[in-house]
């Protein structure tokens, strides 16, 4: 059990497991789901299957496996790795959105992938959620009582 957990607490896992998504699971939205399509419309919503931006989605991710080797200090490769998470979810969310495609199940785990590796290195940098999440909480309060 323990050797499971310390696997999925590296992001060459969580990097892997994106890629491997992206090659097996389609990058654009079925209409019928993926039990219900056909074999062509499951290929043609595959993201390598013609040109198109859903591979620049996933190339990111590929940062993460260079990172470990740069010489900079542990600090500033973590920050590193939060602003490479964050270009790539900006990245993915607005080519998405300015070119009207739709997301596909790769792309979740894509976001996934993206949740966890923000997890490990927010927990790198030894960042406290719990005041973070108090903070969110109480501004919440504040921006509805002012709407009274």
């Amino acid at each position: 059990m323990n050797k499971i957990i310390s696997l999925t607490q590296k992001a060459n896992f969580w990097v892997f497991l994106a890629l491997i998504a992206f090659v097996l699971l389609p990058s654009k939205a079925l209409d019928y789901g993926i039990f219900e399509s056909t074999g062509e419309e499951i290929f043609q919503a595959m993201g390598w299957a013609s040109f198109n931006l859903t591979p620049l989605w996933f190339l990111p991710l590929v940062g993460f496996f260079y990172i470990p080797k740069l010489k900079v200090n542990d600090e500033q490769k973590t920050k590193l790795e939060l602003w490479l998470i964050v270009f790539t979810f900006l990245l993915t969310f607005i080519s998405a959105a300015l070119f009207k495609i739709s997301l596909g199940y790769s792309v979740l785990v894509l976001f996934l992938t993206l949740g966890a590796l923000s997890t490990l290195s927010l927990a790198k940098l030894k960042i406290i959620l719990l005041w973070l999440s108090l903070f969110l909480c109480f501004m919440t309060e504040v921006i509805s009582f002012l709407r009274r």
